[in-house]
């Protein structure tokens, strides 16, 4: 007996060549740059470390995927028009550019937990679980 995922089809066809933003690279969204390159997501990643400080297996697949990337002090500032966010819990749902983009069109998810209700939202809402 087969047991198909249905809700993570709809999100993989969802997230193709979307424009999705990576908040932190801490330990629980590394994971994550290999899984949205292969699901050929367009990403930005961010983090408010430079990137000396940075781990470098992390930099070399930002680099190998081609992944655009805002490091340093106040790099969220340039967080604008993306359809989905992930974010670090480090990163608090309150801070102002992420109500800002939360509030104009995008799904924002926490420690990469994933709902039908996420992917589907017609509220766009920033999601905390």
């Amino acid at each position: 007996m087969s047991y198909t995922n249905q809700k993570l089809e709809e999100f993989n066809n969802y997230i193709k060549f979307r424009k999705v933003a990576i908040i932190g690279l801490g330990v629980s969204n590394l994971p994550l740059l290999d899984y949205l390159h292969d699901k050929k997501a367009n990403v930005t990643v961010f983090d408010d470390r430079n990137i000396e400080q940075l781990p470098k297996d992390a930099i070399n697949k930002i680099t190998n995927y081609n992944f655009k990337f805002s490091f340093g002090e106040n790099s969220i500032e340039k967080l604008q028009g993306f359809d989905i966010i992930f974010r670090s819990p480090s990163c608090l749902p309150t801070k102002k550019e992420l109500l800002e983009e939360a509030r104009k069109r995008s799904n924002c998810y926490n420690r990469n937990r994933i709902t039908n209700e996420d992917v589907t939202s017609k509220n766009h809402r920033c999601y905390r679980k």
